[in-house]
Order: structure tokens, then sequence, then C-alpha cells
């Protein structure tokens, strides 16, 4: 008796979607769109560094004038800003956003995984690139920290939803794999703090 393949993945159509159409269709977190758009036949992670620089890069320069114009934000922010410059924060940023990723799936893998981190990296940028800019307009406006904490909320249900449809596991599996990169940095943190105490 022949088996049957159980993937609705295999069977659907290689689309290859414009940028601005991945970034409107990731914004919404649900496996079954990040799955289908990493069908995309020009996904790479070269396109993801690309988006992740230009939103990281244009999100910083909104910063920036935001808090000359506006001057929310205190001197030694805005000083440290200029010195480093727009470019230096958006490699720095990019570096992290990269080691976080390979740390996730990393993890993903360890807990059963299938996906890779090409996969992860791709369908991060796809939703991360378009919140970053969002985020940094809502900072502009009034009482924007408020809105900001909602934002952090939806991209924590983003990072959890992009998890689950990459490595094809179960909910809780995603959550444990989300989470347990922060529990790794606190007990380095306590563990160095601890170190320099005893030195």
């Amino acid at each position: 008796m022949p088996q049957e393949v159980d993937s609705t993945i295999s069977a659907l159509p290689s689309i290859s979607y414009p940028w601005y159409e991945v970034w409107w269709r990731a914004l919404i977190p649900r496996v079954e769109t990040y799955q289908d758009l990493l069908l995309d036949p020009d996904f790479s992670r070269k396109r993801a560094y690309i988006w992740l620089f230009i939103s990281l890069l244009i999100s910083t320069l909104i910063s920036m004038i935001g808090e000359t114009v506006f001057e929310t934000g205190n001197g030694e922010v805005e000083i440290w800003l200029f010195l480093c410059g727009p470019i230096t924060i958006t490699i720095l940023a990019l570096a992290a956003i990269i080691i976080s990723t390979a740390i996730t799936q990393w993890i993903a893998r360890l807990l059963g995984g299938t996906g890779t981190y090409t996969d992860l990296i791709y369908a991060v940028a796809s939703y991360l690139s378009p919140l970053l800019l969002i985020a940094s307009l809502i900072n502009l406006l009034p009482y924007g920290e408020c809105l900001s904490l909602f934002l952090g909320l939806y991209r924590y249900a983003q990072e959890i939803t992009v998890i689950k449809a990459v490595n094809r596991f179960s909910w809780a599996k995603a959550f444990t794999t989300m989470i347990i990169p922060g529990f790794i940095l606190i007990a380095l943190i306590i563990g160095l703090f601890v170190l320099t105490r005893l030195i």
C-alpha cells in the first residue's frame, strides 16, 4: 500500500514574491504564511541580510532625527548615537540578530526541529524588517513608548510563530526554543558578576 505524504507545504506552488508583499504577509503571524514564504525561489540569507541592514539603518536614522528635532532623549544617548554613527549601530545590531538567530535555530534542532538557519533568518527578516520601521515611527509619537510595549508583545508572538513554522514542531517546543537563549544570557551575566566579585 503506497504511503501518503502528509505535507500541505510540498503541494504549494513556488511563487516569487516581491519584498513588499513578503513584508506585508509576514506581519500577520500565521504558520502557513511563513511556510509558504519559505517556498519562494528567491529566498536566501543574502536577501534577509539586505532587508535587515536597510531597515536597521533607516530606523536608526529616524531615531536620531527624532532625538534631535523633538529632543525626546537625554544628551548622553544623543551624543553616543552621533559619535558611533548609524552605520556602526546598524552593523552591531545586525550581528546581534544573526548570532541570536543562529543560537535559536541550534536549540530548535536539539529539540527536534527540522528547519535550517537560512530558513529561520529569512522568516525573521520577513517580519522584523517592517516591524523595525514601524517601531521607529511609533517612538516619535506622544506616548510612543506605551505603544512600543504592545509592539514588543506582538514581536514575541511573531517569533514563536516563526520558530514553529520553520521547524514544524509543537507550540510548546517553539516557546521553549524562544525562551532558552534568554535564560542562557541571564546565567552568563550572573556568572560574570559573581566572577568579578570573586576576583
